[in-house]
């Protein structure tokens, strides 16, 4: 296993995201999308790197003991419902977990990007 340049540092590496899915057509920030084939070649690159994926407090804990080599925290903006639909389950399948950061102003209304599934992100992210 080769050593990721990161690991001898004392650092928690953070992987952000905001949406896994293909790009709409005419979206003016195409950048803010990662296709969900290669968000499930990124994460099986890292579990075969051996990267272990931390929650944002394991890896603050980690972080803090000294002990956050190797280990990677990932997170999503804004609470798009293909983070659940699509990125979920390729990060239980690597064993990864992930921090889904929703917009509280959006919370019990509508939303273009989001998606009634978001109240179950918590739930459904504890494997």
């Amino acid at each position: 296993m080769r050593a990721l340049p990161y690991a001898k540092h004392p650092m928690l590496a953070i992987l952000n995201y905001h949406n896994v899915a293909r790009v709409p057509d005419g979206m003016r920030m195409p950048q803010l999308y990662v296709s969900l084939r290669q968000f499930a070649q990124q994460m099986r690159w890292l579990r075969r790197v051996g990267v272990t994926g931390v929650t944002l407090s394991a890896g603050m804990r980690r972080l803090r003991a000294g002990k956050a080599a190797g280990c990677i925290a990932i997170t999503f903006d804004d609470g798009y419902a293909d983070d659940l639909v699509h990125a979920a389950p390729i990060l239980r399948d690597q064993q990864f977990a992930a921090a889904c950061f929703i917009v509280s102003d959006y919370i019990g209304k509508y939303n273009a990007g989001c998606h009634p599934l978001l109240r179950y992100w918590a739930l459904y992210t504890r494997w």
